[in-house]
């Protein structure tokens, strides 16, 4: 569970403010509030992956394969009744002692809940799927914080609590809660992490904090402060006092603005990776037309790809994880796409004669990507293209371009188009481009195309005459 605008609504509606602070204080008895969760600081990777990875949750029978499966956060479709999916999900969960916490719901259209095992928790949705006689499942971890035990502005008084998230009333205007909120958090060690709209996030370890702060309707100028979390699947730290930080869990992907130069920037990550076991696998940058790239590898072979380039006086990066089956077999895949057709100007044995730096380079193949109309944030180079659409639009915009490929005659290689998050591989004679989208529905969707053995052109939209 992100944010409940509805529960809200309803709740000020309802003009349920009197008595709250005794709903709020029983909220102990219904053991969400964990004391396990307070004894220990946010949670690493590796905490969250030892108490449940999710990329090992046994799926229902005859699912479809999910896309980006990470260590917090599965998504996927299989063919199931709501309550059978439920049920499959609950004895699972059991079996490795994730108690079910009170407020469980489950009916023929809907089932949620959430489950909690040493100061974990983690929240179950299963719903209808587009597809008759399917459901979506959705399984998130929301971490080992405690957001109850979270600092708050003075002058606040609760206001309702989750399993998952902790709401307050707060004396004042809005502006001032925020400022507030923000101190507070950064004075326990919460470092600031990007914004949409009325939340901002922090991150500590690998936890991300949402603060939202809003006017509260219908309360005499109060201000609204709720809190909540979610574990991230790969820490990935933001630089001192970047702007526009997006970290997409989907992608396992950071995105930011730096003031600082590119240089700086780089020397900023050596160090703070070094901290967490990532080290550099070159002593330079890798220069290319208009950007940098640095890559890291931890133990386990993982890979992390740091990517600047210089943008309107900004520098702007990309820090992209990818585990090391990931790396494995996306380069499987280029290998096979580019053994399908092999070049050839020219017979085999007269090409072979020729010294190597006479042979002729085969000149890659140009293909036009048309841009959806409302797509910004725009950053294209040869080999990738990155722009987000409004939250919500994601899965259609990709469905468009998906359609434009197969009808430009790329062989569709895989798929997976799911509402939130969803990959495209596309394959034609020796080159491969994969199109992937992130779309939580509450920041900008997040579309990237990649290209292996082809140049990528953007093609922007038309302006309209005035």
């Amino acid at each position: 569970m992100r944010y409940c605008p509805w529960w809200f609504s309803r709740l000020v509606s309802r003009r349920v403010l009197s008595g709250v602070a005794l709903v709020f204080a029983a909220v102990a008895s219904l053991g969400w509030l964990d004391p396990a969760a307070a004894q220990n600081g946010p949670a690493t990777v590796a905490d969250a992956a030892r108490v449940l990875d999710l990329r090992k949750q046994p799926l229902l029978p005859e699912a479809k394969a999910p896309e980006n499966r990470t260590v917090a956060h599965l998504f996927y479709e299989a063919p199931a009744t709501v309550k059978d999916a439920y049920a499959f999900y609950q004895q699972a969960l059991a079996k490795e002692q994730w108690k079910v916490l009170d407020g469980t719901h489950v009916s023929d259209d809907v089932a949620s809940a959430t489950f909690q095992r040493e100061g974990f928790k983690l929240s179950l949705s299963v719903m209808p799927a587009a597809t008759p006689g399917a459901v979506n499942v959705l399984i998130t971890n929301h971490s080992n914080v405690d957001t109850a035990q979270l600092p708050v502005p003075a002058r606040s008084a609760p206001f309702f609590a989750t399993p998952v998230s902790t709401a307050y009333l707060v004396e004042g205007p809005v502006d001032q809660a925020a400022a507030d909120v923000r101190g507070l958090l950064t004075a326990r060690q919460w470092q600031p992490y990007g914004q949409a709209g009325d939340v901002t996030y922090f991150k500590q370890a690998a936890v991300r904090l949402a603060a939202r702060v809003a006017a509260a309707p219908a309360q005499n100028g109060k201000t609204f402060v709720e809190y909540s979390t979610e574990q991230m699947s790969a820490d990935l730290p933001a630089p001192p006092n970047a702007k526009q930080v997006q970290y997409a869990e989907g992608k396992t992907q950071l995105s930011f603005d730096s003031a600082a130069k590119v240089d700086d920037v780089f020397a900023f990550y050596r160090e703070a990776l070094a901290k967490l076991g990532w080290e550099a696998t070159t002593q330079q940058a890798i220069q290319g037309q208009f950007e940098s790239a640095l890559l890291f590898r931890n133990s386990e072979k993982d890979l992390l790809t740091l990517t600047l380039r210089e943008v309107d006086d900004v520098t702007r990066g990309i820090l992209r994880y990818q585990t090391a089956a990931e790396v494995a077999a996306i380069a499987e895949l280029a290998k096979t796409a580019a053994a399908k057709t092999a070049p050839a100007e020219m017979p085999a044995e007269e090409n072979a004669q020729m010294p190597a730096e006479e042979q002729p380079a085969a000149p890659l193949a140009r293909v036009e990507v048309p841009l959806p109309a409302g797509a910004r944030s725009v950053e294209a180079t040869k080999d990738s293209l990155e722009f987000a659409v409004a939250a919500g639009k994601g899965k259609a915009a990709a469905e468009t371009l998906r359609k434009y490929f197969q009808k430009a005659g790329w062989q569709e290689e895989t798929a997976v188009m799911e509402q939130i998050s969803g990959n495209v591989t596309f394959t034609k004679d020796s080159a491969m481009l994969s199109l992937v989208y992130a779309d939580i529905g509450v920041e900008a969707a997040q579309i990237t195309i990649m290209a292996i053995g082809c140049e990528l052109a953007v093609q922007r939209p038309a302006k309209k005459k005035k």
